[in-house]
Formats: structure tokens, C-alpha cells, sequence
């Protein structure tokens, strides 16, 4: 449970991240949803690959992404916590 917790909570502050360092710069109507999709595609490449110099924000994401993948790996891997008491 404390493995799972840790994930989830490493999860959340990736995702804020990633909201913060993405917010408002792709707001606007679409007419259809695949247009929206490739538009998103191309903000997200803009935004985090083809910019110089790189944005902090961006540059912070990654690491916090791979240490939730590892966590996730950690804590669905890992055998269950025997949470039965005996009086």
C-alpha cells in the first residue's frame, strides 16, 4: 500500500506538471475532434521538442515521468502487503 502510494503521489505531481507547463497555449474551437488531435500533436512537438532554448517546465516533466513509471513498476510488482491481524 505504501508502494502504491508513493506512485499515485508521484503520478499527481507529473501530471501538474506537465498542466502548468502546457496550460492556455491551445485554447481555441475546433470543428471536429480529429482536427483538435492533430492540432494538440502539434502544440505538444512545438512546446517541448522543437523549442531552443528549452522551457523549465518542459525540462522538469521528464524526470518526474520516469520516476513514476519506476514507482508504478515498484509498487504493481511488489507482492501484497499481508494486512490480516491475528488477536
Amino acid at each position: 500500500a505504501r508502494k502504491m502510494n508513493h506512485f499515485i503521489c508521484s503520478s499527481l505531481v507529473a501530471i501538474i506538471l506537465i498542466i502548468i507547463s502546457f496550460y492556455n497555449g491551445h485554447m481555441t474551437f475546433y470543428s471536429n475532434y480529429s482536427q483538435m488531435l492533430w492540432r494538440y500533436i502539434v502544440v505538444t512537438m512545438k512546446r517541448y521538442f522543437w523549442r531552443w532554448p528549452p522551457r523549465p517546465m518542459s525540462l522538469l516533466s521528464g524526470p518526474a515521468f520516469m520516476l513514476s513509471g519506476v514507482l508504478g513498476f515498484r509498487a504493481f510488482l511488489s507482492p501484497p502487503d499481508d494486512e490480516s491481524t491475528t488477536e
